[in-house]
């Protein structure tokens, strides 16, 4: 694609956006547009929109709009990030994480934490980012952030990897993939694929690589990131290079050079491109495989990409060595030479240092033949170890693998089987209210019928065991006792999701209680009526001030809501057994704390401020600060000592 059609493209792309955000109503509808701009193509035109989101956010903040200074202040922190401009990056989240702090703002503050993380890993600084990510993990857990969970669990999955720690890695990877599967997140699915897929890459299952890699690029391209789909395709071509599947590995190499250069990613653009070298001259195309080396090597050159610099210099030497252009190729390999030992490129070094070696034999300059012979066998001695600890750390990655591969099948079975537990109650239940629902109308029937048939006979003449029956009938009609077995099955079944949510919504009356566990199976009001007894209208009414007690808005359905609050019950049941986990892990390690102390520590471990715990647990901010002064003091930690990122890190 030509260079100026490129930069049409991105004028046209400019003007749709500014377009599209005068056509939104609110400040909050356009950084909507905004962040789903970034999110879904990356900033092609970045230093526009932030200037853009800039003088949003200003107009936010004349305006105080709640709704929109979060997503703008992200939207500000996101472009410097891919502007490379990680400390004013880093300031912008921080003053998210503030602002949301400020506001009671959860989800903000998951966002926050998370956006921290990336720009710490970014910088290299992968154990900071890990402490982030597990804040942002346990408070997107605490409070039922489903996307949260995913995306933090993707960050932890990759500084995972960067430290060597495999089996956590993948074990992360999975759990973001289960909850992107779950929520139908395509776009949170193609990432986790990618990044599975790079897992196998490095353990060498170039089987299981390409198998994610497919999965992931089948899914629909307006549901993904182009940019991770180049470099799939990317890393496809150079496993089909491997296997010798040259006529894949070309189309897979020009599919991601095309992606590439529509994102004007210069260095994608570079790899695609000697990667397309590397097939063709293994075809026999040497002239064209030529030509791509030359201008792979200048835009390496250009952009400061030392890696694919050297690379493609190596493959243009040892191409004209293979031509007979010895002097030529001399001059190549000697350069490439020069690179490597200046990055420190231990592998492609010795792979030079022979190609040199067999240059200078053919000019018969033997005293340099002998030198970088000599440095090959060297450098091979060096390497050797370093190979020895690679296999080692290889045979170790691939037993993390199939450990965490073991386990989560483990985790899988173990589920399917509390699954079917659940479902086998919830058809019970259902069995038991279809049943008592047909017993009322029942009972109602024969009642009406009876009456009618009592109507006939003149008062003085009714038959007294007609009129005995028809009382019989009403007083079973009127009993509890369907709805008694109905609700201890619902206790058996239901007692968590009931007790968190009259401990959420203390207002809930138990008759109302008893309309949502109801309401959750998704039963009509006519049905209600009938097993509770009372009238339509009286489950209308019910209706009406549940909606009002929850705060729902007209559009919101009642039983999806109440579905909902059982998945954050069931997510603050696991968070309540991983505190218990953790205060007992620290009060085996550190004795000395208190149970208040205690207690503040899994608070301050969950990213809780000082404010919010003195609200949670009815004590003033001094109280709080002298706690925080001796859990310092009894952990031997410096005053300035983060406490929250100690906790997450144990």
């Amino acid at each position: 694609m030509e260079r100026d059609s490129i930069e049409q493209l991105q004028i046209q792309f400019q003007d749709q956006l500014r377009d599209q955000l005068q056509s939104q109503p609110t400040l909050h509808a356009k950084a909507q547009v905004l962040i789903q701009q970034l999110e879904s193509m990356g900033p092609t035109i970045p230093q526009p929109m932030l200037a853009i989101a800039d003088a949003l956010l200003a107009e936010a903040w004349i305006a105080r709009d709640r709704a929109a200074i979060p997503p703008l202040l992200r939207c500000k922190a996101m472009l410097h990030t891919q502007l490379v401009q990680f400390h004013e990056g880093s300031e912008a989240y921080t003053d998210l994480l503030r602002y949301a702090r400020e506001t009671d703002n959860k989800e903000a503050q998951v966002l926050a934490i998370q956006g921290l993380g990336m720009v710490h890993r970014l910088q290299g600084e992968t154990l900071r980012a890990i402490d982030y990510f597990l804040q942002g993990l346990e408070l997107s857990r605490a409070i039922g952030l489903i996307r949260g969970v995913a995306a933090n669990s993707n960050s932890l999955g990759i500084c995972y990897s960067i430290i060597g720690e495999f089996g956590k890695a993948l074990e992360a990877y999975l759990q973001s993939l289960q909850v992107y599967r779950t929520s139908n997140n395509q776009r949170g699915i193609g990432i986790a694929l990618h990044n599975i897929a790079s897992m196998y890459v490095n353990i060498g299952d170039y089987d299981n690589a390409l198998k994610h890699y497919q999965e992931q690029l089948g899914i629909e391209p307006t549901h993904t990131n182009p940019s991770s789909t180049a470099k799939a395709l990317q890393s496809m071509a150079r496993i089909y290079l491997e296997q010798g599947q040259y006529e894949e590995a070309m189309r897979a190499a020009t599919e991601s050079l095309q992606v590439f250069t529509m994102l004007q990613d210069t260095m994608g653009e570079a790899k695609a491109i000697g990667t397309l070298g590397i097939v063709n001259r293994a075809i026999g195309r040497n002239e064209v495989a030529f030509s791509q080396f030359e201008q792979a090597k200048e835009m390496a050159r250009q952009i400061g990409d030392p890696e694919t610099y050297v690379d493609t210099l190596h493959h243009l030497g040892t191409l004209l060595l293979e031509m007979g252009e010895i002097a030529q190729a001399r001059g190549q390999l000697e350069r490439a030479e020069r690179a490597a030992r200046r990055h420190n490129f231990q592998d492609v070094l010795l792979a030079i240092c022979g190609h040199l070696a067999d240059a200078c034999g053919q000019q018969e300059d033997f005293p340099s033949a002998y030198r970088y012979r000599t440095e090959q066998a060297q450098l091979q001695q060096e390497i050797g170890s370093h190979q020895k600890q690679k296999a080692l750390a290889e045979l170790q990655m691939r037993y993390d693998v199939e450990r965490a591969q073991q386990e989560r099948e483990i985790y899988r079975l173990k589920s399917e089987q509390l699954q079917m537990v659940v479902e086998y109650k919830t058809n019970e239940l259902s069995s038991i209210a279809l049943s008592l629902i047909h017993k009322q109308e029942l009972l109602e029937s024969l009642s009406g019928r009876l009456r009618q048939v009592i109507q006939k006979f003149p008062a003085a003449e009714v038959p007294a065991q007609l009129g005995m029956l028809l009382e019989e009938l009403i007083a079973e009609s009127a009993a509890d006792s369907g709805w008694t077995l109905f609700k201890e099955t619902m206790r058996q079944t239901d007692q968590s999701f009931l007790r968190r949510l009259a401990e959420r919504y203390p207002v809930l009356t138990p008759t109302e209680l008893q309309v949502c566990a109801l309401l959750k199976m998704e039963m009509a009001s006519k049905d209600i009526a009938n097993i509770l007894g009372v009238s339509v209208r009286d489950v209308e009414s019910h209706r009406y001030n549940l909606r009002k007690k929850l705060s729902l808005a007209p559009s919101e359905s009642l039983s999806a809501f109440l579905n909902q609050e059982e998945f954050r019950a069931a997510e603050n049941d696991r968070a309540t057994l991983r505190d218990q986990e953790f205060t007992e892990r620290l009060s085996q390690q550190y004795p000395s704390l208190s149970s208040k102390e205690l207690k503040i520590c899994t608070l301050l471990k969950a990213g809780l401020t000082t404010k919010e715990i003195t609200q949670l647990l009815s004590v003033s901010d001094r109280t709080v600060e002298n706690h925080r002064y001796h859990i310092r003091k009894k952990l031997n930690l410096p005053a300035n000592s983060n406490l929250s990122t100690f906790f997450a890190a144990l």
